[in-house]
């Protein structure tokens, strides 16, 4: 596991020593191959396969005693485990010299094969390419070895009446027994009583096994593996008589045994290492077995004894596939263990995706607050499987984005979409599900490998915008472009997480009647809670340090931060900064008016009570949500945050100008120079006074004011400070939803932000997602992308902006109400534009 990174290198690499030398011991005792060349077969008159049976009989034991032996190791401590299985080993490796007849070699080699189990090493897949490799290597060199020792030894032929190949299993038998007696002073029974290792080593966490048996990838791998090892085996154990096959005897036979062996164990070691480093084991895999069954062909199409000899050094690299079938890590989450999905070999992160951090929202949990998700550890989650909430739009959006481009182009007698007919029936879009409170980390490796060290690095968590009826983790862009950018001048960067949350009436209804019923207003701001405090309790096992995190978040991922830096007024956040792009929500303040849309709601599902609606199926719930936020008013989405009493007691406008937030916070604010044009209506040259109509939309309440509307309407924003009609809506729209709400927080926190203004044209709502997201390829400026990705990390880095020196200077707000312009004529200082008394009344709220 990642958080034990520092441990498991002191413990398994010690613990590695053992099966990496009874490997090398394995395959020098593994001999029978050597022995049949120099007679075996014939002294002990064995015909047809009965040489083909003694090697069989040993694995059959091998794999037999195999599962049984993990509970020998506990009974009778590893220590003795270890040491005396390579010396019962060496013993019967000893009696196989001494067999006058080919059942006494069947019983030997039954009796070899179950002390041969249980010391095929256990590693974490992660580094699972190098560990195996070494430990295959030991065993190849062995082989590489003991051919040269077999070619040696057979020319003890006849000495003491023993025939040479007697000698060959007498000899390596006793050196086995020998190194099993210095065993009993290398060997320790358990990290705790290794002096070596300190007693943060010595409670080192072994992975359930439970965990580990019920995963069907197991599995999978023993069939996969299973492939590698037959054809393996097969040509190891029979190196020696197909060397003598294509013409070569004796001990030059032997001799030519060597060169195979030392080309396999160098080409283990390499393609391990590239198969850990780069994560592409399949690939390598693909590559050795290519060559492997190359030299299997050529065995078999050529009669050439050189060409043959050609194809054993290409066959036996298929002992390199044995061990490359490396993996990605997994970390263990308690309730658990998740295992990366991808790793991006180019930028070296690890994509930790679809991890769930609370239950499914079903049934009675419907319109609930989230709960934490359920133990299941039976098998190991991989996230493969994309989660995304049920969402809608609004019908309107057709309509803006059909005449906007036509607007900033100057045309104003544009013809507009039929208003008056009736709207499609809503498409449902099948990729959707309630089950949907998930979250995705990505983490550079080298963070990864430092988890569990004593420190951790920061954190940037992601907020997406989509006015709280759309979006989702993944809708806003790629992190690899921030990542990358957080990774100047040899940083390791930052470690980015984004999350679902529910959306529309799945996550935002209220009112009085929803709320007696059993349900709880700002559903989804209490996922988004829930899941930044799944943060704090989690992130330090992918390398994050939870006391460094830094929520930013666009439009309604903003307006989200906002009510989370104000939530249930003023209790600490779980986060320590946040950058706040372009914040918004329409207010929903009044009783009258959620009740108004829940209502609306249970009409739309053909039900009477949040009960019911709880008793229906995903889609029909889905279809009610889309009818009615296809019908909200234009501008309007229909949900967001609405006044509850509880985790939003009042406006974060009026809780801020009372000091009810996390005062502890450091805030990086932004908006876009044209905000309110897409939520602007176009209806004003076949409209009456469109704009009054605007104002009573928007604030619903303000209808009970005449003379506020009066205010609004000729001294807020009169007519004649603006070119036309739509210029003045943008204006109002900008103000009253998005750009005030820094204004806000820049006063609350004492001028002690850091704000600027996204001004690259068209500057629009929303515009500045496509640069903070920016991976290459075409945009409006580079350059402005890459100096908001540097501002944005560095101060998630540092709790400041300014980081790369080759980015203007980026200066606090202060008194001067100072902001950064973000342009494509160049980066600069400017006064801010919301600093006004627009923006101070706005704030009041008087007509609530």
């Amino acid at each position: 596991m990642a958080e034990n990174a520092a441990l498991e290198k002191v413990v398994i690499v010690k613990a590695d020593e053992i099966p990496d030398r009874d490997a090398s011991l394995s395959g020098e005792d593994r001999e029978a191959r050597n022995a049949r060349l120099a007679g075996m077969e014939k002294d002990l008159q064995m015909k047809g396969n009965d040489y083909n049976v003694a090697l069989t009989v040993c694995f059959i034991s091998y794999a037999g005693a195999e599962p049984f032996t993990n509970l020998l190791l506990k009974r009778i401590t590893p220590r003795v485990f270890f040491t005396g299985t390579v010396f019962i080993w060496g013993i019967c490796m000893m009696c196989m010299g001494f067999v006058h007849n080919y059942s006494g070699l069947l019983a030997a080699r039954w009796f070899l094969g179950n002390t041969e189990a249980g010391l095929f090493p256990g590693v974490y897949r992660s580094e699972l390419g190098l560990r195996l490799s070494v430990f295959f290597a030991n065993a190849a060199l062995a082989g590489s070895f003991g051919g040269l020792l077999a070619a040696a030894i057979a020319n003890m032929d006849g000495l003491g009446s023993k025939s040479g190949w007697a000698w060959i299993f007498i000899i390596e038998g006793l050196t086995t027994v020998l190194v099993g007696i210095v065993s009993w002073w290398m060997a320790f029974d358990w990290p705790s009583a290794q002096d070596k290792l300190s007693s943060e080593g010595s409670e080192y966490h072994k992975r359930h096994v439970v965990a580990t048996l019920t995963d069907w990838k197991c599995w999978a791998y023993c069939v996969t593996e299973m492939g590698s090892f037959m054809p393996l085996h097969a040509f190891s154990l029979f190196l020696p008589t197909i060397l003598s096959g294509i013409g070569y005897e004796g001990t030059r036979a032997q001799l030519l045994s060597v060169p195979p062996y030392a080309l396999a164990a160098a080409m283990t070691i390499v393609v391990g290492w590239i198969a850990d480093r780069t994560r592409q084991g399949a690939i390598c895999n693909t590559i050795v077995v290519s060559f492997g069954i190359a030299g299997f062909v050529i065995l078999l199409a050529s009669q050439n004894p050189h060409v043959q000899y050609a194809g054993t050094l290409l066959a036996l690299l298929w002992l390199s596939a044995a061990a490359q079938n490396a993996s990605l890590p997994t970390v263990d989450l308690g309730y658990n263990v998740q295992q990366a999905t991808t790793y991006d070999t180019s930028a070296k992160t690890y994509w930790f995706n679809n991890i769930r951090y609370a239950k499914a929202p079903l049934g009675d949990l419907r319109f609930r607050a989230p709960q934490a998700p359920d133990v299941d550890r039976s098998v190991v989650q991989n996230g493969s499987v994309s989660r995304t909430c049920p969402q809608a739009y609004p019908s309107w959006l057709g309509t803006s984005t059909s005449y906007i481009p036509q607007f900033l182009m100057g045309k104003t007698n544009f013809t507009l979409p039929n208003t008056t007919a009736a709207a499609a029936p809503p498409a449902l879009n099948p990729d959707e599900t309630e089950d949907c409170l998930f979250l995705d980390v990505v983490v550079p490796e080298a963070i990864f490998e430092q988890a569990g060290k004593g420190y951790g690095s920061p954190v940037l968590v992601w907020i997406y915008g989509g006015g709280y009826t759309g979006g989702s983790k993944t809708a806003s862009g790629s992190p690899a472009g921030l990542i990358k950018q957080s990774q100047m001048g040899d940083d390791p960067g930052v470690i980015f997480v984004a999350f679902n949350y529910r959306l529309g009436a799945f996550g935002w209804l209220s009112g009085p009647t929803f709320q007696d019923e059993g349900g709880i207003a700002n559903a989804g701001l209490y996922d988004q809670r829930f899941a930044l405090e799944w943060i704090q309790r989690h992130i330090s096992r992918f390398g994050g340090d939870p006391n460094r995190v830094t929520v930013f978040g666009e439009s309604a991922g903003g307006g989200s931060i906002m009510h989370q830096i104000t939530a249930f007024g003023g209790q600490p956040a779980p986060f320590q900064q946040a950058v706040l792009q372009s914040p918004g929500w329409q207010p929903l303040v009044s009783n009258q008016q959620q009740e108004q849309i829940f209502q609306s709601f249970l009409k739309n599902a053909s039900v009477e009570t949040l009960e019911q609606a709880r008793a229906l199926n995903t889609s029909a719930l889905q279809l009610a949500n889309a009818y009615q936020i296809q019908e909200s008013l234009y501008g309007g989405f229909t949900y967001g945050p609405a006044v509850d009493g509880v985790f939003a007691p009042q406006l974060p406008g009026q809780l801020l100008a009372r000091g009810q937030f996390d005062q502890s916070l450091r805030l990086m604010l932004g908006h876009n120079a044209n905000e309110g044009l897409l939520f602007s209506p176009p209806f004003y040259n076949n409209t009456g006074d469109v704009f009054a109509v605007e104002i009573r939309q928007l604030t619903p309440t303000i209808n009970a004011w005449p003379d506020v509307i009066d205010y609004v309407h000729n001294t807020l924003y009169p007519l004649s400070d603006y070119p036309n009609e739509l210029e003045r809506s943008n204006t109002f729209i900008a103000e009253a939803i998005f750009t005030c709400n820094t204004f806000y927080l820049d006063k609350a926190f004492l001028n002690q932000t850091y704000a600027y203004l996204f001004a690259v044209p068209p500057a629009l709502h929303g515009n500045d997602v496509a640069y903070t997201f920016y991976t290459g390829g075409p945009i409006g400026n580079d350059t402005v992308a890459l100096a908001l990705q540097d501002y944005i990390t560095s101060f998630a880095k540092w709790g400041r902006p300014n980081g790369d020196e080759g980015v203007p200077f980026f200066p606090m707000y202060q008194g001067n109400a100072t902001i950064q312009v973000l342009n494509i004529t160049g980066i600069r200082g400017m006064m801010d534009p919301t600093a006004n008394q627009r923006c101070d009344w706005w704030q009041k709220a008087l007509y609530y």
